[in-house]
């Protein structure tokens, strides 16, 4: 009797050992992930997204921010705020969603006429004022964007480089924010602006999952050269249900 309660312990524990290792299996194997909050995220082209050239609703208008840069854009370098760009970053804001900037201007040459303004002229004030900005908490956190450090490093939030592609950056700006890029679902929670035909394809091919909207560029009915529309914004929020996080006003 004994000896058949000795086994029965014995079997029970080796039972017990072998739980405990096809659980301990299945928890390294599980895919590490630091987001897990539901977070958009936001990722925009900056020239003729941002902003605009040869638009007529912006061009010599001064809530636009209309300057001539010194780094040429296309071959041109005057350039102003996009029509419904303060609204993009606005909703993005509102919603709670991460923000990232993946552009192919250069950034060191460029910094004085495109990124240097979005600080000194408030073209984003519900970007640059929240509360998340520049901010030193856990959470959500949008590095500032005037800090020469948190461009084009590998896990920066915002990029200005001719030399990457845009689902290169993308990969880079999730990494930023604790998004697994190979992470399918992840992927699907990325709203990409752009008005390169050549990006967007880009983008669908290496990231399908990701929104990528196609932002009128020139030769593009009415709206080209005025950066991101409000049909643009609309296209990328579509469909997503908002959560907790969306701002209060």
């Amino acid at each position: 009797m004994k000896k058949t309660v000795s086994i029965n312990r014995k079997s029970t524990f080796l039972l017990f050992l072998i739980t405990c290792l096809l659980l301990i299996t299945w928890v390294i194997n599980q895919p590490v992930s630091d987001h897990d909050d539901g977070r958009y995220l936001c990722v925009f082209d900056y020239d003729l997204t941002l902003s605009s050239h040869l638009c007529s609703e912006t061009t010599d208008n001064p809530d636009f921010s209309c300057v001539r840069t010194q780094c040429s854009t296309y071959g041109w370098n005057d350039q102003c705020l996009g029509v419904n760009a303060r609204s993009a970053m606005a909703e993005c804001v509102r919603r709670g969603a991460y923000i990232g900037i993946a552009s192919h201007a250069a950034v060191d040459r460029c910094w004085n006429g495109k990124v240097l303004p979005i600080v000194s002229k408030s073209q984003f004030p519900e970007f640059t004022s929240s509360p998340h900005y520049d901010s030193r908490q856990s959470g959500l956190s949008y590095p500032a964007i005037d800090n020469r450090e948190n461009w084009n490093c590998p896990d920066c939030a915002y990029h200005m480089d001719p030399d990457i592609s845009k689902s290169e950056a993308i990969r880079k700006i999730m990494a930023h924010y604790g998004m697994i890029p190979g992470d399918s679902k992840h992927r699907a929670r990325v709203i990409f602006w752009d008005d390169s035909p050549s990006n967007i394809k880009d983008v669908n091919n290496y990231l399908p999952e990701i929104r990528a909207v196609n932002v009128p560029g020139f030769g593009n009915g009415d709206a080209g050269g005025c950066g991101i529309t409000e049909a643009n914004i609309k296209k990328g929020w579509e469909g997503y249900v908002e959560s907790g996080l969306v701002e209060e006003p």
